[in-house]
């Protein structure tokens, strides 16, 4: 075994006996836990949000504004002359 190896194995045996480490190393996985579901759920509602904007858009854009088209030509062919 490589001395690197020997060393880890040391510490990681005389953590396992300490109580304090044991507790931080538990807490450590929750809040990552935590920080992972959070960010997961966050990430989500922007997807949501965005997809729910980008249907506003997108039905504003299709949407009948109400101008008829006999008259916009009428506009625009005059503006050419």
């Amino acid at each position: 075994m490589s001395a690197t190896f020997l060393i880890a194995r040391d510490e990681l045996r005389l953590m396992a006996r300490n109580r304090v480490a044991v507790i931080a190393f538990a807490l450590l996985v929750l809040l990552t836990l935590t920080a992972v579901a959070s960010a997961w759920s966050h990430q989500r509602h922007t997807e949501e949000l965005r997809a729910r904007h980008q249907s506003a858009a997108e039905q504003a854009f299709d949407a009948p504004t109400g101008i008829p088209t006999a008259s916009f030509t009428m506009v625009t062919s005059s503006i050419g002359r």
